[in-house]
């Protein structure tokens, strides 16, 4: 800290972190705010932790942690109070706080003199995603509240999420019960109007915005319903049919269609049973029943992309590869000697699909006939539509007559071929090489291409209709009295309600929206990290009542406007949404802010430009005229694709990306532009201004490119970072890869003066620093990684507050300050016996007993991201492959134990959980029950007699032998210990350093046995 410089609670070590992760855990699953359901985007961090972060950064380091806690989260009630907090678990204690309610939905209630505090306070996000941080501003009653993105999608989503609201929160409509019931808006009238009942005749006051959008949505839901095209096209009473695609057989002895089914479960019925489709062979046709009944009897799918490789149901062949230039069909790579010829094969399914999109634009165009393009390799086909009978869902077999209507759509599709509101936009090229992206290239090309003809006819009238609504919204306001700027703006507003209802719908409408039989029966196409294509595919009747039709999309975004009108009214801020490059920021000009609360982009985590592209094609004909001249958020809608224009000014790291427009390397790319948004960042935020950054990267790169940009690039030092739940273990965006499940809060300060110092000064001063923070870290309760990150950014809080740290030869670059600040923690952790504990299993061992030791016993498992920690810690980036091999020595020494369903999984993923083997209690059963699970034989040590195996293999076996023998006496414990020097002399050595180390743990019941064992044998 410099002098004179007062430190904010945020800063401080009674920083109330538990609450804020349990409170955080709560908007999980059922407790997801009701705004994030009208429409998919990849990262959303939580508003009860936003709330916490914002708060904590202005308010004085004294406040009380407990009434702090009262004012942000109204609903929190202490155990110690006399409140009867429930227990998880019959066989644990109760917590020491729980809450009434799910926290983000309880405004805040601060005092009058923070609330008068907040009203002066500037606070910027520059990286604004999806809103939580500048809509917990907003509720907080922050002064004024500017949020920045660089992506049209994500800017049109930010205004619908908080310049609305707050904009039009005070303009109510009063309207009949009866259109209350009609337009669905009961549970609005009761929550807003504070109705407790209903009744026709009766009047209520409700926000005009949401009244407006309910109307034109039920508008457009009518006119739809009403289409001639759409009656032909569609029954009535089917909400969803799914299809599949089907290819030509290769063998010239078969030469009919098979359905290529990835998937035959529907959903899951009653009790443990599922509805699944069943391929029945009827001539030269495979048709389809439905069977009700348990896994068992679901059949294998009859197509795979690893490996590749499909069967046709009619002859039994495998259908593999083939020869474009040729057109000969190879059983297998492995049959072919010539290298030239292997590597221009193609997987046949994917080689047909591609052929089925050339063929279909070409008949599109005119140039080949229907029949001609029915005869490709690979078709649509419509499998099974879904009725819903009592709220049922209800599975019967497509026929001719259903197939036929697709074509029919076709047909109706070929007369409107050149309309401007068919998305004939590109796909980005380079979607399927790796980082972050995936595309299926080989078939699509297109935007169109993710529509089967009738799903795309469908969409192309829902945008036509919302334009449409759009123009009488505006005529709909002048004629009562507004000016035509207001008239506009409004009319803006509930457009964009309306098209944001719309591309939700899009993403459960697509052929890569596929069937989830578990859980919500449609898996929207953004359900991947990227976007897969799916053998079977999903659409929707648009008005049926089932989830992702535009009917459901609408009631989902009028119960998220309505949240949002509830959580900012009344709210004394002024709010600005800037569309926004955030390493240049031009918009903002001189300004200076007194707080800057952002998520910057986590280095390949998700590629925004690309994927969100999927939005921005609709989003753009939903809001422009006829002619796809922009008319809402025009400054933003001038793009053909964001990939295309934008891509190679995201702040994230893609591989295919940066070949595709020929940047030289996309690490060094990276950390430019990561570098110069941290220096816009300092030069606009005030000298005594505070910068808090969310970090969610396991990567130690990822951490060394942060400490660059912030310490190196921008001149900023870290004081305090804090692991906050923000990320699900489930969440897309951690699919396939190794990913945090919580954020880290960094908290940084301008730097002041240059200093210089030699490393050896820093690293003593490091040290003490560590052994400071270390203290008080425990003092106040922490535990697990915020007790690691406690001692790691304090060493990186000394090192980041020197401009330059010489050493010999050279300087400290940002690698080196993260491996130092990591290594001495580890070091502070373990104690002063880390200078003779050599094994990384012993250092691990000890580092994750203090993490684990203030943690309730039924929590003592580990992620991944904890043994990267340490890792980073034992060896530092340079010593890389050592550092990704500790989970596999701490596996082999046996300090970690992988899980049965962990064993289980695919061979070619890494477990993510671990168990620590290590006893729970001092008792002797808990010590035995360790020593069992690390393998270790227990009949009366007579293990160490045998000559044919080495069961020992690390200090820590030694250590739990001699935890067990200090419950048989002295006397046993001195032979026990004897044999073991004899034998395992370096180990027997080494585990004395252990215990040592170990004894000093507060609270731990291994410390209590580790001084009897450091007794017993300075007593022999």
């Amino acid at each position: 800290m410099n002098p004179g410089e007062d430190r904010v609670f945020i800063e401080i070590p009674r920083f109330p972190i538990d609450a804020v992760n349990e409170a955080s855990a709560k908007e999980k699953g059922p407790g997801r705010p009701p705004y994030w359901e009208m429409v998919f985007w990849w990262t959303r961090k939580p508003l009860a932790g936003a709330r916490v972060v914002i708060t904590g950064s202005f308010l004085a380091g004294e406040v009380d942690p407990r009434q702090f806690a009262k004012w942000v989260y109204p609903s929190i009630r202490f155990t110690d109070e006399g409140y009867p907090c429930k227990s998880r678990k019959k066989e644990e204690p109760p917590p020491p706080f729980c809450f009434e309610k799910t926290p983000h939905r309880d405004n805040p209630r601060l005092p009058s003199n923070v609330r008068e505090k907040l009203r002066k306070v500037r606070l910027l996000d520059q990286f604004a995603g999806f809103g939580s941080i500048p809509l917990e501003a907003i509720r907080l009653g922050v002064g004024e509240v500017v949020a920045v993105e660089f992506l049209p999608t994500a800017y049109i989503f930010l205004n619908a999420i908080l310049k609305y609201p707050k904009t039009y929160s005070d303009v109510k409509v009063r309207i009949s019960g009866k259109e209350v019931k009609e337009l669905g808006l009961g549970r609005v009238a009761a929550k807003l109007a504070k109705a407790k009942k209903i009744i026709d005749y009766g009047v209520y006051k409700i926000p005009s915005l949401i009244y407006d959008v309910a109307k034109w949505g039920n508008w457009i839901v009518e006119k739809l319903r009403e289409d001639q095209d759409i009656k032909e096209l569609y029954d009535e009473d089917v909400a969803v049919y799914i299809g599949t695609w089907e290819v030509k057989c290769p063998n010239t002895l078969c030469n009919r269609y098979t359905p290529l089914v990835g998937n035959w479960w529907l959903a899951r019925v009653r009790g443990n049973k599922y509805a699944y489709m069943k391929p029945k062979v009827e001539g030269d046709k495979v048709n389809i029943e439905i069977v009700e009944g348990r896994r068992e009897g679901v059949p294998s799918p009859n197509v795979r992309g690893r490996p590749e490789l499909a069967e046709c149901l009619l002859c039994g062949s495998r259908i593999t590869y083939i020869d474009p230039t040729t057109g000969r069909v190879y059983r297998s790579k492995s049959e072919i000697r010539n290298e030239l010829i292997k590597k221009r094969l193609e997987f046949y399914p994917k080689y047909a699909l591609k052929e089925w999109n050339q063929k279909l634009e070409e008949y599109l165009e005119g140039r080949i006939s229907l029949e001609e393009l029915k005869n490709t390799k690979a078709r649509p086909r419509l499998l099974v539509k879904v009725k819903i009978v009592n709220r049922d869902l209800k599975f019967e077999p497509c026929n001719e007559e259903d197939n036929e209507k697709l074509w029919k759509a076709l047909e109706k599709l070929r007369q409107i071929w050149g309309d401007p509101d068919i998305p004939i936009e590109p796909i980005p090229p380079y979607g399927n090489i790796g980082g972050g992206l995936r595309f299926p290239v080989y078939a699509v090309s297109k935007w169109y291409q993710f529509f089967n003809p009738r799903q795309l006819l469908t969409l192309v009238k829902l945008v036509k209709l919302i334009r449409e609504a759009g123009k009488r919204v505006e005529e709909e306001k002048l004629r009562e009295g507004w000016s035509k700027e207001e008239a506009f703006k409004y009319a803006e507003a509930v457009t964009t309600y309306l098209a944001v209802t719309f591309v939700n719908h899009v993403r459960h409408n697509s052929i890569v929206t596929s069937v989830e039989p578990t859980r919500k029966f449609i898996a929207h196409a953004l359900a991947f990290r990227g976007i897969a294509m799916t053998w079977n595919w999903v659409e929707e009747y648009p008005v049926a009542d089932i989830l992702g039709s535009f009917t459901r999309s609408l009631k989902s975004v009028i119960d998220g406007l309505s949240y949002l009108v509830s959580a900012v009214s009344g709210s004394p801020s002024r709010i600005r949404v800037l569309f926004d490059d955030a390493t240049m920021l031009n918009k903002l000009g001189n300004e200076k802010f007194d707080i800057i609360v952002t998520d910057p982009p986590y280095r390949d985590d998700v590629a925004y430009s690309e994927l969100s592209d999927f939005y921005y094609v609709w989003l753009k004909r939903a809001l422009s005229d006829d002619n796809l001249a922009p008319r809402f958020h025009a400054d933003a809608l001038i793009y053909n694709t964001q990939w295309e224009s934008l891509a190679p000014r995201e702040i994230s790291y893609n591989e295919g990306r940066i070949r595709y427009f020929k940047i030289r390397s996309a690490v060094d790319y990276y950390r430019w532009l990561m570098s110069r948004a941290f220096k816009k960042m300092t030069s606009i935020v005030k000298d005594n201004g505070l910068i808090v950054t969310y970090f969610a990267h396991s990567s130690p790169e990822a951490w060394i490119e942060l400490v660059e940009a912030g310490w190196r690039s921008a001149g900023l030092r870290v004081t305090r970072a804090w692991a906050t739940a923000t990320e699900s273990a489930q969440r897309v965006t951690a699919r396939g890869k190794t990913a945090l499940e919580s954020s880290i809060v960094v908290v940084w300060r301008k730097r002041g003066e240059d200093i210089v110092a030699t490393v050896d000064e820093v690293r003593e001063r490091a040290k003490q620093r560590a052994k400071e923070a270390l203290e008080v870290a425990e003092k106040v309760g922490l535990k697990g990684l915020d007790l690691f990150l406690a001692v790691m950014t304090a060493c990186l809080s000394e090192f980041t507050s020197y401009s330059r740290i010489t050493r010999f030869a050279g300087e400290l670059s940002s690698e080196d300050v993260v491996a130092e600040s990591y290594r001495i923690a580890i070091e502070a952790l373990v104690g002063e016996e880390s200078r003779y504990i050599r094994s990384p299993e012993a250092l691990a061992y000890i580092t994750l007993r203090r993490l684990f030791a203030r943690l309730p016993r039924w929590d003592w498992t580990l992620n991944s991201q904890d043994l990267i920690t340490l890792g980073y810690g034992l060896y530092g980036a340079r010593e890389r492959k050592q550092m990704e091999r500790l989970h596999e020595i701490l596996v082999r020494k046996r300090i970690v134990g992988v899980p049965e369903k962990e064993r289980k999984g695919a061979k070619v993923s890494k477990p993510k959980a671990f168990i620590f083997l290590s006893p729970r209690d001092a008792n002797p059963s808990s010590v035995k029950e360790a020593l069992s699970l690390r393998r270790i034989d227990l009949l009366e040590l007579g293990v160490l007699e045998r000559d044919k195996t080495e069961p020992l293999t690390s200090s820590i076996d030694i250590l739990h032998l001699l935890e067990y023998a200090v419950h048989r006496g002295a006397d046993y414990f001195k032979d026990i210990y004897g044999r073991l020097v004899v034998k395992y002399p370096t180990f027997s050595e080494e585990a004395i350093y252990v215990a040592k180390a170990l004894s000093r743990i507060k609270d731990d019941p291994e410390a209590n046995l580790c001084k009897e064992i450091i007794k017993y044998i300075y007593e022999r």
